[in-house]
């Protein structure tokens, strides 16, 4: 995880806060689209954890959204996530938008591409 970010281009501010709406915009369309819950929504004393939803829910999410550009998958050992995790990346610029999936719940963040230009390796 850690080898991956320190291969990637280093970001200027201003990439990175070009990149914040899009990211922003990718989460609600993935929060929308979580394949279920532990607990049904009403439960507000619910201390289950949610249910990720899988790497092809997510890319069909991503995807119907026109987020184009966006891969999903489960997260491999040289991933910048936890293996097992769900992985989405998104291009937006020169900057990859990086959500993850496990079971605490989602969050990411937004890094630069990799030598190849690519968001994650092949």
């Amino acid at each position: 995880m850690l080898v991956d970010l320190g291969r990637r281009a280093a970001l200027t501010n201003a990439q990175r806060s070009a990149a914040e709406n899009e990211s922003d915009r990718a989460t609600q369309v993935l929060v929308a689209s979580a394949a279920g819950q532990s607990c049904p929504p009403s439960d507000d004393d619910c201390l289950a954890a949610p249910v990720p939803p899988t790497a092809d829910t997510v890319r069909r999410a991503l995807v119907d959204e026109g987020f184009h550009e966006s891969v999903a998958r489960t997260a491999r050992v040289d991933d910048p996530t936890p293996a097992g995790s769900v992985l989405a990346a998104l291009s937006v610029g020169p900057v990859c938008v990086l959500l993850v999936y496990d079971r605490n719940g989602q969050h990411g963040y937004i890094a630069g591409r990799l030598p190849g230009g690519g968001c994650l390796a092949p």
